[in-house]
């Protein structure tokens, strides 16, 4: 798997390392495989980095098993924006310290069910301390040939959890899996580098159906 780069400054890569293997097999003989498990483009304008293609990634605090996305699974082909480094934000938003965030938008392939389901994330963190950061994540699977329709203003509300619960519709939008969460991290350094972490992910969550249990079970 030889990796190729070319670079132009600080504002613009691209990636590719494509990947091949012979693999013997007792009952079916010589298995091969060509792809490219790498190969993207990035550029970077005013702290936005934009980045179009496939390339391995990972959200959450573990180094080996973080809940969203892992980096066990072929990269997707994406579009994605993110910060380049952190930012301070204005006004009193600057208190919550250094801040990053990123989205992203993939093609899940024609295996996925349904065939070319799209999977959505947007992830953000702040780190008020030098030892604490904070960051929260949510992930979609949703559209696809065959998967539920709905109006573009339905998805992009169902992308974000905290709207979707107080919008004034009568019933949850099914028309995705999603899942949503946060993690954080203590680091202390002077103790041999020693870190805590905590990563929590929850499926299909909302609020309004803590209220319909509670009404369940007065009645």
């Amino acid at each position: 798997a030889p990796t190729g780069l070319v670079a132009s400054g600080e504002w613009f890569a691209a990636v590719v390392q494509p990947a091949a293997s012979l693999t013997s097999q007792r009952e079916n003989g010589w298995v091969s495989e060509r792809l490219f498990h790498r190969a993207y483009a990035r550029g970077v304008f005013f702290n936005v980095g934009a980045q179009v293609g496939a390339e391995e990634n990972r959200w959450g605090q573990s180094p080996r098993g973080a809940l969203f996305i892992s980096g066990n699974a072929m990269p997707a082909p994406a579009f994605s924006l993110r910060t380049d480094t952190a930012i301070t934000l204005p006004w009193w938003l600057r208190y919550a310290g250094r801040f990053r965030a990123t989205a992203f938008l993939a093609d899940l392939g024609a295996a996925q069910v349904p065939p070319h389901a799209r999977l959505a994330g947007w992830q953000a963190s702040i780190q008020p301390w030098a030892r604490f950061e904070l960051g929260v994540a949510v992930t979609v699977q949703t559209g696809g040939n065959g998967g539920p329709k709905a109006t573009f203003l339905e998805r992009v509300v169902d992308f974000f959890p905290v709207i979707d619960a107080l919008a004034p519709q009568h019933a949850d939008l099914q028309i995705s899996n999603k899942l949503a969460g946060g993690n954080l991290r203590l680091r202390f350094p002077e103790l041999s580098g020693a870190d805590f972490y905590y990563e929590l992910q929850i499926d299909d969550f909302d609020g309004r159906r803590a209220f319909g249990a509670r009404g369940a079970f007065r009645a």
